[in-house]
Protein backbone atom coordinates (compact mmCIF):
# COMPACT_ATOMS: atom_id res chain seq x y z
CA UNK A 1 0.00 0.00 0.00
CA UNK A 2 2.79 2.39 0.89
CA UNK A 3 4.53 1.92 -2.48
CA UNK A 4 1.29 2.74 -4.32
CA UNK A 5 0.88 5.95 -2.33
CA UNK A 6 4.54 6.88 -2.90
CA UNK A 7 4.18 6.40 -6.65
CA UNK A 8 1.03 8.55 -6.75
CA UNK A 9 2.78 11.28 -4.73
CA UNK A 10 5.83 11.11 -7.04
CA UNK A 11 3.64 11.47 -10.14
CA UNK A 12 1.73 14.47 -8.77
CA UNK A 13 4.59 16.36 -7.17
CA UNK A 14 7.08 18.54 -8.91
CA UNK A 15 10.29 20.24 -7.98
CA UNK A 16 10.07 23.87 -7.11
CA UNK A 17 13.13 25.90 -7.89
CA UNK A 18 14.78 28.11 -10.40
CA UNK A 19 16.02 25.25 -12.61
CA UNK A 20 13.38 22.62 -11.84
CA UNK A 21 12.04 22.87 -15.39
CA UNK A 22 15.36 21.61 -16.74
CA UNK A 23 14.96 18.27 -14.95
CA UNK A 24 11.67 17.60 -16.75
CA UNK A 25 13.06 18.23 -20.23
CA UNK A 26 13.99 15.51 -22.66
CA UNK A 27 17.32 15.54 -24.52
CA UNK A 28 15.89 17.48 -27.47
CA UNK A 29 14.45 20.09 -25.13
CA UNK A 30 17.76 20.51 -23.32
CA UNK A 31 19.59 20.98 -26.62
CA UNK A 32 16.99 23.57 -27.62
CA UNK A 33 17.42 25.32 -24.28
CA UNK A 34 21.18 25.58 -24.71
CA UNK A 35 20.90 26.68 -28.34
CA UNK A 36 18.53 29.47 -27.31
CA UNK A 37 20.81 30.44 -24.43
CA UNK A 38 23.79 30.63 -26.78
CA UNK A 39 21.80 32.81 -29.19
CA UNK A 40 20.78 35.23 -26.44
CA UNK A 41 24.35 35.34 -25.16
CA UNK A 42 25.80 36.20 -28.57
CA UNK A 43 23.07 38.77 -29.14
CA UNK A 44 23.79 40.38 -25.78
CA UNK A 45 27.50 40.38 -26.53
CA UNK A 46 26.87 42.16 -29.83
CA UNK A 47 24.61 44.69 -28.15
CA UNK A 48 27.26 45.48 -25.51
CA UNK A 49 30.35 45.46 -27.76
CA UNK A 50 29.02 47.96 -30.29
CA UNK A 51 28.89 50.87 -27.82
CA UNK A 52 32.48 50.05 -26.86
CA UNK A 53 33.53 50.25 -30.52
CA UNK A 54 31.79 53.56 -31.21
CA UNK A 55 34.67 55.61 -29.79
CA UNK A 56 37.15 53.92 -32.10
CA UNK A 57 34.84 54.30 -35.10
CA UNK A 58 34.42 58.02 -34.39
CA UNK A 59 38.20 58.41 -34.36
CA UNK A 60 38.97 56.24 -37.38
CA UNK A 61 36.15 57.37 -39.66
CA UNK A 62 36.00 60.93 -38.41
CA UNK A 63 32.24 60.81 -37.91
CA UNK A 64 30.48 62.90 -35.32
CA UNK A 65 28.77 61.52 -32.22
CA UNK A 66 25.32 62.26 -33.66
CA UNK A 67 25.99 59.88 -36.55
CA UNK A 68 27.25 57.20 -34.19
CA UNK A 69 24.18 57.62 -31.99
CA UNK A 70 21.93 57.50 -35.05
CA UNK A 71 23.43 54.16 -36.06
CA UNK A 72 22.67 52.77 -32.60
CA UNK A 73 19.14 54.19 -32.72
CA UNK A 74 18.58 52.75 -36.19
CA UNK A 75 19.62 49.34 -34.93
CA UNK A 76 17.11 49.53 -32.08
CA UNK A 77 14.29 50.82 -34.32
CA UNK A 78 14.90 48.02 -36.82
CA UNK A 79 15.00 45.63 -33.89
CA UNK A 80 11.50 46.69 -32.85
CA UNK A 81 10.22 46.36 -36.42
CA UNK A 82 11.99 43.01 -36.76
CA UNK A 83 10.28 41.66 -33.66
CA UNK A 84 6.88 42.65 -35.01
CA UNK A 85 7.63 41.18 -38.42
CA UNK A 86 8.99 37.98 -36.89
CA UNK A 87 5.77 37.53 -34.93
CA UNK A 88 3.72 38.07 -38.06
CA UNK A 89 5.92 35.69 -40.06
CA UNK A 90 5.67 33.05 -37.31
CA UNK A 91 1.91 33.05 -37.71
CA UNK A 92 2.19 32.75 -41.49
CA UNK A 93 5.15 30.42 -42.14
CA UNK A 94 5.83 28.90 -38.70
CA UNK A 95 8.24 29.52 -35.84
CA UNK A 96 10.94 27.21 -37.16
CA UNK A 97 11.26 28.84 -40.57
CA UNK A 98 11.02 32.32 -39.02
CA UNK A 99 13.77 31.51 -36.56
CA UNK A 100 16.02 30.29 -39.38
CA UNK A 101 15.44 33.52 -41.30
CA UNK A 102 16.07 35.77 -38.29
CA UNK A 103 19.22 33.90 -37.27
CA UNK A 104 20.45 34.22 -40.85
CA UNK A 105 19.72 37.98 -40.93
CA UNK A 106 21.39 38.48 -37.56
CA UNK A 107 24.45 36.50 -38.63
CA UNK A 108 24.78 38.27 -41.98
CA UNK A 109 24.27 41.66 -40.34
CA UNK A 110 26.94 40.90 -37.74
CA UNK A 111 29.42 39.67 -40.34
CA UNK A 112 28.87 42.61 -42.66
CA UNK A 113 29.09 45.07 -39.74
CA UNK A 114 32.57 43.73 -39.06
CA UNK A 115 33.74 44.60 -42.59
CA UNK A 116 31.89 47.90 -43.09
CA UNK A 117 34.04 50.56 -44.75
CA UNK A 118 32.11 53.70 -43.82
CA UNK A 119 29.25 54.90 -41.59
CA UNK A 120 26.62 54.43 -44.33
CA UNK A 121 27.52 50.77 -44.81
CA UNK A 122 27.62 50.26 -41.07
CA UNK A 123 24.15 51.78 -40.70
CA UNK A 124 22.73 49.49 -43.39
CA UNK A 125 24.37 46.40 -41.93
CA UNK A 126 23.30 47.27 -38.38
CA UNK A 127 19.74 47.71 -39.66
CA UNK A 128 19.87 44.18 -41.12
CA UNK A 129 21.27 42.96 -37.81
CA UNK A 130 18.43 44.73 -35.97
CA UNK A 131 15.73 43.11 -38.08
CA UNK A 132 17.18 39.68 -37.40
CA UNK A 133 18.14 40.35 -33.82
CA UNK A 134 14.74 40.92 -32.30
CA UNK A 135 13.24 37.98 -34.13
CA UNK A 136 16.20 35.98 -32.86
CA UNK A 137 15.38 37.10 -29.32
CA UNK A 138 11.64 36.65 -29.51
CA UNK A 139 11.25 33.33 -31.31
CA UNK A 140 13.44 31.10 -29.08
CA UNK A 141 11.35 31.82 -25.99
CA UNK A 142 8.61 29.40 -26.99
CA UNK A 143 10.34 26.13 -28.04
CA UNK A 144 11.69 25.31 -24.56
CA UNK A 145 8.24 25.95 -23.09
CA UNK A 146 6.58 23.67 -25.62
CA UNK A 147 8.99 20.86 -24.84
CA UNK A 148 8.07 20.77 -21.18
CA UNK A 149 5.63 18.16 -20.04
CA UNK A 150 2.07 19.43 -19.86
CA UNK A 151 1.63 18.75 -16.14
CA UNK A 152 4.78 20.74 -15.24
CA UNK A 153 4.00 23.94 -17.13
CA UNK A 154 2.46 25.55 -14.03
CA UNK A 155 -0.36 27.23 -15.89
CA UNK A 156 1.63 28.14 -19.03
CA UNK A 157 -0.29 26.95 -22.07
Amino acid sequence: MSSVIDSVVDENSYSVGLFAFYQTMKRKGRLTFWACTAGWTLDGMDFMLFPLAIGTLVSVWGMDLATAGSISSLTLLCSAAGGWLAGYASDRIGRGKTMQITVFLFSVGSLLSAVAQDPTQLAIFRAILGFGGEGDRARPRTPPAHDRRHKNRHGCR
